[in-house]
């Protein structure tokens, strides 16, 4: 590479990567008493109680989001692949 080339692309502005926001919020939901254990991409971001949110922020593109309830609530896990835009919140 010519000098002149490898001096531009040093010097080059390298635009921000902006993450996604992507917020959780459970509304009153079956069943009460127990709260899921959500992850994203595998990453256990917390249990979510009733009338809480959780905010995480992501790179842009595809991420899978799972609730995982404990076994004796009953219910099997929750799979969502949702798509986030640099910038923006979901």
């Amino acid at each position: 590479m010519p000098p002149l080339a490898a001096l531009w692309l040093a010097l080059a502005p390298v635009p921000p990567v902006l993450p996604a926001t992507l917020i959780l919020f459970r509304d009153q939901a079956e069943p009460l008493l127990f709260k899921p254990m959500l992850s994203v991409d595998g990453v256990e971001l917390g249990r979510l109680g009733q009338n809480r949110f959780i905010a995480v922020e992501l790179s842009a593109g595809p991420h899978q989001l799972e609730a995982r309830w404990p076994s004796v609530a009953g219910h099997k896990p929750a799979t969502l692949t949702v798509s986030v835009t640099a910038g923006a919140t979901s």
